[in-house]
Formats: C-alpha cells, sequence, structure tokens
C-alpha cells in the first residue's frame, strides 16, 4: 500500500521543479504530491516531510533475556548465560528477529503454548523441529559468533529458521 503527501507551494513565485533520480515534477496548483510505494510511506508534519522505508533493519541490542520483539536483534554477552528469551506470544507472519551469542554466554529460544520452530534439515537430519508448545526451544553451543534468525510462517504458532550459524543447535 502506498501512502501519499501533499506539498503546498503557495510561497513560491514562477514555477518550480523538483528534481529527482528518476525524473522532474513540477507543482500543480502549487500542490506537488509526494507518494511511495513498495512498501515505502511518507508522512509530514510542519515543514517536514519523512520518507519510511519498508523494513530499516533490525534494531540490535544487548540482553540478558526476556521477551522477544519482532524486528529485533539480540545481543547476548556476560559471565551468567546462558540468557533465555521466549518468542512473542503474538507474531504475525513475515516477523523475524535474531539472536548473536558475542562471547560464548549461550542463548536459549524458549516458546510458549502451541508453538513451534521448524529448522529445515540442520545438521544433515531430515527436517527437524522443535517439540511443540512449552517445553519446546533451541539452545546454542556457548560458542562467540553462534547466531539464529527466525522468521514467523504461521501467525502467532510457527517459526522457521532462515540463518543459522552454530557449531551445534541443542533441539527440544
Amino acid at each position: 500500500m502506498s501512502q501519499a503527501g501533499i506539498i503546498q507551494t503557495n510561497a513560491v513565485v514562477g514555477a518550480t521543479t523538483y528534481t529527482t533520480m528518476a525524473g522532474n515534477a513540477a507543482p500543480v496548483a502549487g500542490v506537488l504530491t509526494i507518494v511511495g510505494v513498495n512498501g515505502i510511506t511518507t508522512s509530514g508534519a510542519a515543514g517536514t516531510v519523512t520518507i519510511i522505508p519498508p523494513n530499516p533493519g533490525f534494531r540490535w541490542q544487548q540482553s540478558v533475556g526476556g521477551n522477544i520483539m519482532a524486528g529485533d536483534g539480540y545481543i547476548v554477552s556476560g559471565l551468567a548465560g546462558p540468557y533465555t528469551l521466549t518468542l512473542p506470544l503474538l507474531s504475525s507472519v513475515g516477523d523475524t528477529f535474531s539472536v548473536l551469542d558475542q562471547d560464548g554466554t549461550g542463548w536459549i529460544i524458549a516458546q510458549n503454548a502451541g508453538q513451534v520452530i521448524q529448522l529445515g534439515y540442520y545438521e544433515g537430519n531430515f527436517p527437524s523441529a522443535t517439540t511443540p508448545g512449552v517445553g519446546g526451544s533451541i539452545s546454542s553451543s556457548f560458542a562467540a559468533g553462534e547466531s539464529l534468525t527466525l522468521v514467523c510462517t504461521v501467525a502467532n504458532t510457527q517459526w522457521n529458521a532462515i540463518s543459522i550459524i552454530s557449531q551445534l543447535l541443542t533441539v527440544a
């Protein structure tokens, strides 16, 4: 869905042309419309137009465990690990997050009731998945640099691994 914003140029005397990478635009009746496409949205307030990309990337943060928020990246480090990060109760298809072990602290991705994590052909095995529900989890092997990125493929219940960097994950 695209959004449009309108720029009023009444204060400008004469024709003004706005040059872009893909062409030029001139106001019609003093108005210039800005349209976002392909997931790009626009917003305006006071004298500012903001152009918002569809996915600005992960918001990376240091973590000692807790509930996962879609769109976040978690860096675990410290001596008190492993740290447990729990899948969100509510998630939409396409929600994504990553976890990275900075120094060998270790991480555990825990599940809520009814949730499962699909790993695909990990370690040469047939499609691998966690045990559905609260008892299921994935754990790192406490090696620096291990990471996992998951994407929600069924709202609220299923997550699939799209990137695994690990010596050996423990799948429960």
